[in-house]
């Protein structure tokens, strides 16, 4: 069991292809044996472009506000306390509308292609 204060883990800036240069994101994130916690903060205008992955996504809004756009769906706003689930391998989309914008993802299984290009972050 691993007991962990969120504060205490450090935040990383995201330079990667399906990320703008302009766009300012933020990464902590906690990986277990068989998913992923990552919370990401968005500065206003922020994006992430279109993609999938094999893992399922829940996104849990924490702060701020998302245009969030899921294949098959239509693009819709999203606000704190919204949930948006993403099944494996559905393409989607999402950019912030509010400068400080958090939204927590849970992924399963977990995502070890984040712990990969973590050479790509820069410490905040």
């Amino acid at each position: 069991m691993i007991f962990q204060k969120w504060d205490d883990i450090p935040k990383m800036r995201i330079i990667h292809e399906n990320i703008p240069p302009e766009s300012v994101i933020e990464l902590q994130m906690i990986v277990g044996e068989k998913q992923t916690l990552a919370l990401w903060t968005f500065s206003e205008g922020s994006e992430v472009a279109s993609h999938k992955h094999p893992h399922e996504q829940m996104s849990f809004i924490q702060r701020g506000r998302f245009l969030f756009r899921v294949e098959g769906e239509e693009e819709r706003e999203v606000g704190a306390g919204e949930v948006v689930v993403c099944k494996s391998n559905v393409e989607h989309w999402l950019k912030a509308l509010e400068d400080g914008s958090q939204d927590l993802q849970i992924f399963s299984p977990r995502r070890d292609d984040l712990l990969e290009f973590r050479g790509a972050y820069i410490p905040v």
